[in-house]
């Protein structure tokens, strides 16, 4: 019954690339996305370990505990996926629970979708 009811309140967002977002008056006066080791050893670093895995079941302390043999790769894919504007399709999905917000438990409408998304 909860499938249903998100169902059809669900919005489906039309899919943009980064070049096409530029044209937002919000982008414009971005500074250029400068991506280096240096920052995703940073991120790696303040992983919090004590999460769940994402839809990947690639537990957080994993990714802790390998950051520093990993962030070169990490870093030449963030680079790549800036410079074509595109993000990988495995990026875009989350695992999706409910939690209830008041009133009565039996309305579904009392629920609130909620998304898991990977741990970076």
């Amino acid at each position: 019954m909860q499938n249903i009811y998100f169902s059809s309140v669900f919005t489906h967002e039309k899919q943009e690339k980064f070049e096409e977002l530029k044209l937002s008056r919000h982008i414009d006066n971005m500074p250029p996305i400068e991506i280096t080791e240096e920052n995703v050893l940073k991120k790696l670093n303040a992983i919090k370990t004590d999460k769940s895995p994402g839809p990947d079941q690639l537990h957080s302390r994993v990714l802790f505990e390998v950051r520093n043999e990993i962030v070169a790769s990490l870093t030449r894919l963030f680079k790549l996926s800036v410079e074509t504007a595109t993000l990988p399709y495995d990026w875009k999905i989350g695992e999706i629970t409910v939690i209830h917000k008041n009133a009565s438990k039996a309305n579904v409408s009392n629920y609130r979708p909620i998304t898991y998304k990977c741990s970076l």
